[in-house]
Parts: structure tokens; sequence; C-alpha cells
């Protein structure tokens, strides 16, 4: 089975499209993770700065 070159660009396009959107998915989660822990910690009058031992 042969595959064009337009097709081959077309895939390795949407490859690209796929990883950048997980990418996205991803940093997208940890900031939520990362808000919702220093939120509470800002409520209590810690600073959100320093990590407990």
């Amino acid at each position: 089975m042969k595959i064009g070159a337009e097709t081959l660009d077309e895939a390795v396009t949407l490859l690209r499209l796929q990883l950048a959107a997980r990418a996205l998915t991803t940093a997208e989660r940890r900031h939520e993770t990362a808000v919702e822990r220093v939120v509470p910690r800002r409520r209590f009058g810690k600073d959100p700065s320093v990590t407990p031992i």
C-alpha cells in the first residue's frame, strides 16, 4: 500500500493537532488543580508559596 505525500502531510498535521490538544488539556487540568490547592491556603491565612514538609 502506497501513501501519497499529501495524505502523509495531512496525517502528520492531524497528529500534531491531537498532541497540542492533549497538551492543552493537561495544562488546563494542572492549573485547575493548583488553584484548588492554593485557594484554601489563602483562606486560612497561610502563605501559598510555602510548601508544608
